[in-house]
Formats: C-alpha cells, structure tokens, sequence
C-alpha cells in the first residue's frame, strides 16, 4: 500500500514523539533517576521513593506534575501538527514566510492557525515556569544526597535534555505567533509549513467554479 505525503508526516512525527517521551521522563523525575547517597551507599530506586521527608515528597511531587505538564504539552504539539499536516505543506521552493501571504484570504485557515499558535506560545510559557520550581527543587534534594561525579553528569545531562526542547517550544511559539508561521514543532530541522496543502487548494478552487457557473 502506498503512503500519501500526508501519513508519511504524521508517521514521522510520532516516531519523533516516542523518542522525545523518554527525554521527557529522564528530565523530569531528576529525585528518581540522579544518583545520589542514602546513609553512604548509593540509594536504590525503592528508597528514593519510600523516602517520606517533607521536601522529598515535595519535590517529588513537582517532578510528577512536570511529567504531566509535558505529556499536555506534547499533546497540544500533537493536534497543532496534525491540523498543519492536514490543511498545509512544506514546499522548499519558497521562504518560510511564505504562509503568512497565502493564508490571510483564507480566515478559515487564519483563524484556526492563530489559536493554535497562541495556546502553544502561553503553554510553554507556563510549563517553563512550573519546570524551574521543580528545578530548583530538585536541585537541593539532589545536593542534600551528593553521590559526586555520577550525580553531576547525570543531572545535567537530564537537565539539558529538557532546556533544550523548552528552548525549542517556546523560540517555534513565539515566532509562529508573531509572524504567522507554522513552524513544526517535530521535525529535526527547523521546517515550515509555508503553503496551503494541495488537497484544499483543489477543493477551494472548485468551490469557486461551481459558485461561477449558471
């Protein structure tokens, strides 16, 4: 069976989301998976979640609800790419701008790019926010139960996976937002959905004609 260009993108990117899940997870849960020393031996994963110290189980619980945080998030990319498979493409022959040329006789199209565009810009915004209390957080926990070197690549190796695609959420929202793009939130490079898909180009073109004709 033969794959339109439009599954072939959605199965793209939802390779791109299971690899990015595991990113996520690692990130996130820094008092489970950072190394660290309970009474001079490494602690075990059963410790570390048994462990009912106040700021343990505080921490603790702002790691969850960055997991969490993140899976909405990644569910709002999700319905915003799929809606950019759908009714646009990406066409290297002309410039990411290109979109905001097209799209603004087409308010059908408009309309429900700006939401999209807006609820993912305010989002990372927010989740950023709630991921720097975890951080901070979970900084201390971590520095309280030091284990040495292990820790301190461990942690920022974590820590970095999850700077990286919060600096890549919020630099794709803020620059679809104001300048009206449809950048992907997905694709490896830095891709565009700069035109209209070919499927609704047609359809509009023969809505026109049967409008036209007697």
């Amino acid at each position: 069976m033969k794959l339109n260009v439009d599954t072939k993108e959605r199965i793209k990117v939802l390779f791109l989301f299971v690899f990015q899940s595991y990113k996520i997870l690692m990130g996130c849960m820094l008092v489970l998976f950072v190394p660290q020393l309970c009474d001079e031996e490494v602690c075990t994963l059963t410790e570390k979640i048994e462990n009912r110290d106040d700021k343990h189980i505080i921490t603790l619980f702002f790691n969850g609800l960055s997991v969490l945080l993140f899976v909405i998030l990644y569910v709002i990319e999700l319905k915003r790419e799929n809606w950019c498979v759908k009714y646009l493409d990406i066409n290297h022959d002309f410039s990411d701008n290109h979109l905001s040329n097209v799209i603004k006789d087409r308010p059908d199209l408009l309309e429900p790019l700006n939401k999209y565009n807006n609820n993912y810009l305010m989002y990372s915004i927010g989740l950023t926010f709630v991921y720097s209390i975890n951080l901070v957080l979970s900084s201390i926990v971590v520095y309280d139960h030091y284990a040495g070197l292990p820790s301190i690549t461990s942690y920022l190796s974590f820590i970095g996976l999850i700077v990286l695609k919060l600096y890549y959420a919020l630099s794709i929202s803020y620059s679809s937002k104001t300048e009206q793009k449809a950048l992907s939130s997905f694709m490896t490079e830095f891709s565009s959905y700069n035109v209209i898909d070919s499927d609704h180009v047609i359809a509009d073109k023969n809505e026109k004609e049967k409008e036209v004709r007697p």
